[in-house]
């Protein structure tokens, strides 16, 4: 059964394991232009600047992580809001092994119950153009492609 709670601090290292995961799979995804789009790396550097942003906006009361667990952990969410209540997924992942079981879409249940509490009446988020399989997920759950960015490597 799959349970949800608030991630913590001593959640960090298991949520850089997720974002590891997740840029490997983007990688894969964008193939060559990964890098060309891209300046952020899987490296010590990297993962302390990252886990240093995570602890700094655990803390804060306009961003929520919430962490899925089915005896171990198997995915997140992480959502924010700004001052003029617009409000943000900042990522959405469940491991590989873990897909298909509607683990996502508990997450965002969740968030978005956040959001209402919170008086956010807009959320956005971002997805690569060739993860067809998310858009399709994010259509499923009420979101209509809005933009479009673009990028060439000079």
């Amino acid at each position: 059964m799959i349970t949800l709670r608030k991630a913590n601090k001593e959640d960090i290292p298991k949520l850089w394991d997720f974002e590891k995961e997740n840029r490997l799979f983007d990688r894969k995804l964008l193939g060559s232009k990964f890098k060309q789009s891209f300046s952020w790396d899987i490296n010590k550097k990297e993962e302390q600047t990252w886990k240093e942003v995570i602890k700094k906006d655990l803390q804060k009361p306009n961003h929520l992580f919430l962490i899925a667990e089915n005896k171990i952990q198997v995915g997140y969410i992480w959502g924010y809001y700004n001052k003029s209540k617009k409000g943000y997924i900042n990522e959405v992942f469940v491991t590989k092994k873990q897909r298909g079981k509607k683990i996502s879409s508990l997450l965002m249940k969740e968030m978005l119950k956040w959001f209402k509490k919170n008086k956010i009446t807009t959320i956005s988020l971002h997805v690569f153009a060739p993860n067809e399989h998310a858009i399709m997920i994010y259509k499923k759950w009420g979101f209509i492609p809005f933009s479009l960015d673009m990028k060439k490597k000079l």
